[in-house]
């Protein structure tokens, strides 16, 4: 299993920090990590104090924004490619924070990351970016190199096929209500038990006894009876 480098730790503390999660996990750091990945290689490969490549835009008008570098041309229109360039890294890194708490898109991302749901935040990172650069698959495969975290199980439920034409429909069984019975015509029927019939065969039945056994020791008392 590969190892998060300190320097690597840092970085992806410092981007959880600006999110308001002080104590992030070790997966959470490590999906972090898994981003810079992607989109840097590595620390060496962080060009323009940007570990995420952030483009221009709303981060354009940050006082820690320096400049452009141009990274290609797009395949589709052929058009240029910037990403900005900061001050310093923590800067850049800030920004990346900046925009996951700014931008709708990445409002997905910032809530698994504040639930501390590594793998959430992946498929919220790797919906914005496929497919034009790389998706959750990818994400998911680099993160695992640190964690072995693995990916939830989906359960399938097959769909409920309609009956053919021509086949007749399945039998509906209903089942009465428990408190529903049904009575013959003229003879009422009750659900319930007769309090008060209830009540009475208790007594009757318990008063039997008492009174037997209160005649018995008044026969032992009175001496009628030999012990």
């Amino acid at each position: 299993m590969a190892v998060i480098t300190l320097s690597e730790a840092a970085l992806a503390k410092t981007l959880l920090k600006g999110l308001g999660i002080s104590t992030p996990g070790p997966q959470m750091i490590a999906a972090v990590v898994a981003w810079m990945k992607l989109e840097s290689g590595s620390m060496a490969g962080i060009k323009g104090n940007n570990p995420f490549n952030l483009r221009p835009g709303i981060l354009s008008t940050l006082g820690s924004v320096t400049g452009q570098r141009l990274i290609g041309y797009d395949p589709r229109t052929g058009e240029p490619m910037y990403v900005l360039t900061f001050k310093t890294l923590e800067l850049g890194i800030l920004a990346a924070g900046y925009l996951l708490r700014k931008v709708a898109t990445f409002a997905k991302a910032l809530a698994a990351a504040k639930r501390g749901d590594a793998l959430g935040f992946l498929a919220a990172i790797g919906a914005v970016y496929n497919p034009s650069k790389y998706g959750y698959k990818e994400l998911l495969a680099e993160v695992q190199r640190y964690t072995g975290i693995e990916q939830s199980p989906v359960i399938v439920v097959p769909p409920i096929e309609p009956p053919q034409p021509g086949q007749p429909l399945p039998p509906v069984i209903k089942f009465p209500r428990q408190y529903k019975t049904i009575a013959e015509p003229g003879r009422p029927q009750f659900t319930y038990i007769d309090g008060y019939a209830a009540g009475r065969f208790y007594r009757a039945r318990h008063t039997e006894v008492q009174d037997e056994a209160l005649l018995l020791q008044s026969i032992e008392d009175r001496g009628i009876m030999e012990p």
